[in-house]
C-alpha cells in the first residue's frame, strides 16, 4: 500500500486542527497535548463533531414507522342473533 498523504509535524498538525477550528488557549498547548496524546488518538473525540452538520447520520431523522398492513374487517357470524 503506498501512502499519498505526506507526514506532517506537530507544529503542522496544530496549524491544521486550527484552520480547522479548534479553539484552544494556545497553539503551545496544541503541540504539547500532540505530542502526549498523538493527533489520530485524539481524532477519536472529535468525529461526534462534524463540520457541516446537515450532512451527519447524527442529524438525520430516523425514517417515518410504516403503518400497519390493513385488515379485512370481521365477518358476520352466521345463524342470526339469540
Amino acid at each position: 500500500m503506498k501512502y499519498t498523504k505526506p507526514a506532517l509535524t506537530f507544529p503542522d498538525q496544530a496549524d491544521l486542527l486550527l484552520k480547522r477550528g479548534l479553539v484552544a488557549p494556545s497553539k503551545q498547548a496544541i503541540i504539547e497535548k500532540l505530542r502526549a496524546v498523538s493527533y489520530y488518538r485524539l481524532s477519536a473525540y472529535w468525529h461526534p463533531f462534524p463540520t457541516n452538520w446537515k450532512d451527519s447520520p447524527l442529524w438525520q431523522a430516523p425514517p417515518a414507522p410504516r403503518a400497519p398492513p390493513a385488515t379485512p374487517p370481521p365477518s358476520p357470524t352466521s345463524g342470526g342473533t339469540p
